[in-house]
């Protein structure tokens, strides 16, 4: 199997830093979703992030061409 196409969101690493980080930082994920809760007035909002790179594990075999 190739690499990881997923990176790490600059996100998930802000929960991994401080002194009671959310999550550990070897665990910080490329796709992340928090939520943020007010209530008054009563707002809910959702945020998504990711950072990902297509990779092509065998580039030869996704290209056919005929050369004439």
């Amino acid at each position: 199997m190739g690499p990881d196409p997923v990176g790490t969101t600059t996100e998930s690493l802000a929960l991994s830093r401080g002194t009671n980080p959310a999550i550990e930082p070897e665990d910080a994920p490329g796709f992340i979703t928090t939520r943020d809760v007010e209530d008054d007035p009563v707002q809910i909002r959702t945020k998504g992030a990711a950072a990902a790179t297509p990779v092509l594990y065998s580039p030869d075999c996704h290209i056919t061409a005929t050369v004439l």
